[in-house]
């Protein structure tokens, strides 16, 4: 899945999302090292919550307990509010048009 260009890109976007998601909740101390195994772990977490956004069609009261609780596992940090800015995030990207659900391109 990780030669797909589209799910990279979208990885790397989800990734960035929650970095941005962890700058705001626990401040912009000290930056972690950006390692190739850290950001391999970042991108799995970006198709994690694509996966489970694709699988509600982007509605985020639609999810199973279970889906919750795998996307709130994303970033433990995350209280409900910051949840639901990522999915927003993922929803409608700043300067782009609303994402959707994947086409499977």
């Amino acid at each position: 899945m990780r030669n797909n260009r589209a799910v990279n890109r979208w990885g790397q976007c989800c990734a960035l999302a929650a970095l941005l998601g962890a700058a705001i909740v626990g401040g912009c101390g000290d930056t972690p090292e950006m390692t190739e195994e850290s950001m391999n772990a970042m991108q799995d977490k970006g198709e994690k919550a694509r996966q489970i956004f694709d699988a509600v069609n982007g509605d985020y009261d639609a999810m199973t307990p279970e889906q919750k609780k795998d996307y709130m596992s994303i970033n433990p940090s995350w209280t409900e509010a910051d949840a639901r800015m990522n999915w927003d995030f993922m929803k409608n990207p700043p300067g782009g048009a609303p994402m959707g659900p994947s086409t499977g391109r």
